[in-house]
């Protein structure tokens, strides 16, 4: 990194040492703070340069304090050497007006642009868009503004100044990038520490494969809380930790996840034996899950919804073997045939019909082989039978009936046929699976039956709605193909398997729009015949789409509140699993695809989902939850409150506390406000309770009362740290079980940002500069949106 106020390009010597050497020194200072082998110190009172109120000294961690040298800025977090005063006032973050006593009774106005300086910049910007072909929403970022403003900034102090005296070089930035990743580093490793240490520290881990080189990428975030210095509360901050390669040459193996875990936390000052303290969220992959098997582990909800809904939506070709009594006996029968089959020597039999009885059972389809194999078969294998005297096997072939026997091979391998497409385009296979359920004047009563039982199979049901989603996303495909998307007010949204509520949001797309799509293809039918007619539109079953919208809304909200971003989550995965219940329980309004489709939400929910004490705990301590109304069985709340009282026993006895400490902090508490939203989770929340006599801490937080802005803004850590010495423990046992969160989102979100910095036009970027740009990426926005401020 360049001295503070220096060009930062080139490589120009200065006191006999190069850029890169004091950039070298500066991350030499970077790693010591990281290994707490320095500190930082609050300059003395006698410094009265108002620069010094930006910096704090670096000094060495121990009694002695002694000064390196070098100082720390506040705002940007940047290394300089202790240059002196006019050193340190060249630097970038001195250029903003500051506090200082010597600006009292100054006015700093905000001057307006004036048009001709606006059309200016709109002219250079249009003009570097279009010669650097970037996108036209760079300038809205928050980066992009803070860089314009220090360049207007620097040209109102220093004057005209040629641009490339300002702007470093790639190379340069690069380092200064790594610099800034090792200051934030230094400032966020020891707190994850600390976390991690005391048992308030959670993760997320998740994996990823680059497309273009292939490699396996580990990310892990992590949630602690942390003290808010404006407000004096706890909150729970979320950060991205690292960004790393797995080795190529190594199997992703549980055994070396595992090992790859412990060295990537050890490396950031975690030792093994704390790992067993941090929760893992994660999803199902085994391997993972295995590698965390002795560990704290908790499964993404919004995955587990996500397998919900892909189970549901699962139809099989066995799904659909099911024959009517009569049908199922000549089957089990022929089975029974084939089955002695086998057990003869190969030459009671001919060779060619030999071969086929050992093709049978490999296939997926086996009854059908079977009974195409003994019909095609029958005299071969009757003389077979006789050979070998398997007379049980003979007196079966002889009650067969012939006709019915031969209806069946006609039907099972037309079913075959028909539900083969399932797995590929699943909605295709219900035209012909539905052919296979009309009565025809030539049936036998024997091919009534089994196309009545075929008739009431619930799976084409679930085709139907296979159907509907093939043939939305074929309508979708279609709009963007011929490029008709941009004359609707609303775009159209794909299928995609991998993203959560994606059907919803196509199928709501397609709603937003529906009376647009008709009057298109009104207008691109109109002069065509029959044959030639669009019929994209035709093949989607409106009502079924408004019903499934409904039907599937309930989870797209819940998954969407689970994956919130600066909330606690961690109390609603119970919560969140009882509406759903609720919601997918039957109801007798629903239409025959839609009862089947809740009734298998139901179950796989029911199956899928698995709610653990760690969210009963986290229900438990978020104070609107407390009581589990409408949750929990008196039984299953004895039970938490038992392991509330071991967990809280284990930390040991409590610090002395004031005898009402509580009464000024309440007072102080803010009115209640308005509600701005309607409170999903408002049936579940407790209601004011009066002041009960004190027990133990877990009977005395069940008995504290609570207000209506308790209920109303619900923020169970701010609340925690409000009663932190009423209820020492409990408090400490809050902030380990409120920072974990309900779903693996964070690093779900970290791939998506990894996705656009390392595309194909940059997949030659190192894996450390990719780090680096994720870990500022997601964790400086707020010191970059606070020094826009500052620079405005």
């Amino acid at each position: 990194m360049a001295e503070a106020g220096a060009s930062g390009g080139g490589s120009g010597k200065k006191g006999g040492k190069t850029n890169k050497d004091r950039e070298e020194e500066k991350l030499a200072i970077s790693k010591r703070v990281i290994n707490n082998e320095l500190k930082f110190k609050d300059v003395t009172p006698n410094k009265r340069s108002g620069c010094w109120k930006k910096f704090q000294l670096v000094v060495t961690n121990d009694a002695e304090e002694k000064d390196t040298g070098f100082v720390h800025c506040r705002d940007c977090g940047v290394y300089s050497r202790n240059s002196g005063t006019s050193g340190l006032n060249r630097h970038e973050c001195a250029l903003v007006p500051s506090e200082s006593n010597s600006t009292e009774g100054v006015v700093l106005v905000k001057v307006k642009a004036h048009p001709t300086a606006k059309n200016a910049v709109l002219d250079a910007t249009a003009e570097f868009c279009a010669s650097d072909l970037r996108a036209l929403s760079i300038v809205e970022g928050d980066g992009f503004r803070a860089l314009a403003q220090t360049l207007i900034l620097v040209g109102e102090r220093f004057g005209k100044v040629d641009v490339q005296d300002l702007l470093s070089s790639p190379k340069t930035i690069k380092r200064r990038i790594h610099e800034l990743a090792e200051t934030e580093r230094a400032d966020l490793y020891p707190r994850v520490q600390a976390a991690a240490e005391a048992g308030e520290l959670a993760c997320t881990l998740d994996m990823w494969l680059e497309d273009g080189k292939k490699i396996s990428i580990m990310t892990c975030n992590v949630c602690f809380p942390q003290l808010n210095v404006e407000t004096n509360e706890w909150e729970a901050k979320t950060y991205v930790f690292f960004t790393e390669p797995f080795p190529k040459d190594q199997a992703k193996s549980a055994e070396n996840l595992r090992a790859f875990i412990i060295k990537m936390f050890a490396e950031r000052g975690i030792p093994e034996n704390n790992l067993g303290k941090v929760c893992f969220v994660t999803d199902g992959e085994a391997a993972l899950k295995n590698a965390l098997s002795d560990w704290w582990r908790e499964y993404c909800s919004a995955h587990a919804y996500n397998i919900v809904y892909t189970h549901t939506m699962t139809v099989a070709p066995r799904d659909f073997q099911s024959l009517p009594p009569r049908a199922e006996a000549i089957a089990k029968q022929v089975e029974e045939v084939v089955a002695d089959l086998r057990k003869l020597r190969t030459g009671k039999l001919g060779k060619a019909a030999i071969s086929q009885v050992k093709l049978v059972f490999p296939k997926s389809f086996a009854r059908s082989n079977c009974v195409s194999f003994v019909s095609d078969n029958i005299l071969k294998i009757r003389e077979a039978l006789t050979k070998a005297k398997a007379t049980n096997s003979l007196l079966i072939l002889n009650d067969l009936h012939l006709g019915n026997l031969v209806s069946l091979k006609t039907y099972m391998k037309d079913l075959e046929e028909a539900v083969g497409r399932i797995g590929h385009t699943s909605g295709s296979a219900l035209p012909a699976v539905l052919n296979l359920t009309k009565l025809r004047d030539s049936d036998t009563d024997f091919m009534r039956e089994i196309r009545l039982h075929l008739s009431a199979n619930e799976n084409i049901l679930v085709l139907r709605v296979l159907h509907l989603r093939d043939s939305c996303n074929s309508l979708v495909s279609y709009m963007k193909a011929t490029g008709q998307m941009e004359d609707l007010t609303t775009s159209l949204k794909p299928y995609m398997e991998v993203r959560w509520n994606s059907f919803h949001r196509m199928l709501e797309s397609i709603q937003k729009v529906y009376t647009e799509l008709l009057a298109f293809f009104e207008r691109k039918n109109q002069g065509l015949n029959e044959k030639d007619r669009i019929t994209k539109l035709e093949a989607i079953d409106k009502d079924l789409l408004d019903d499934l919208i409904c039907l599937l809304t309930p989870m797209k909200v819940e998954s969407e509140l689970l994956q919130a971003k600066y909330s606690v989550t961690a109390s609603l995965p119970l919560v969140s699993y009882h509406k759903l219940r609720a919601a997918y329980s039957p109801q007798e309004s629903d239409t025959s695809v839609v009862r089947v489709m809740r009734a298998r939400l139901f179950r796989e929910l029911e199956q899928v989902v698995k709610v653990t004490m760690t969210h009963k705990l986290a229900t438990f301590l978020e104070p609107s939850f407390r009581s589990f109304r409408n949750l929990l069985t008196e039984e299953e709340k004895t039970k938490v409150h038992d392991v509330a009282r071991e967990l809280i026993a284990e930390l040991g006895p409590a610090d002395p506390s004031p005898d009402d400490p509580a009464t000024a902090e309440e007072e102080a508490l803010p009115p209640p406000t308005k509600r701005q939203k309607s409170d999903p989770y408002a049936a579940f929340r407790d209601e004011i309770v009066p002041v009960g006599p004190i027990g133990d801490e877990v009977k005395a937080y069940l008995d504290e009362p609570l207000g209506e802005h308790d209920l109303q803004n619900p923020k169970p850590l701010a609340w925690w740290s409000r009663r932190a010495e009423k209820f020492p423990r409990l408090a400490r046992l809050a902030r380990r079980y409120l920072v974990v969160p309900a779903t693996s989102a964070e690093s779900e979100r970290t791939f998506s940002d990894a996705g656009w910095t390392l595309n194909k036009r940059r997949k030659n970027l190192e894996m450390g500069v990719l780090d680096d740009l994720l870990f500022l990426h997601c964790n400086f926005k707020e010191k970059i949106r606070t020094k826009l401020q500052r620079l405005r």
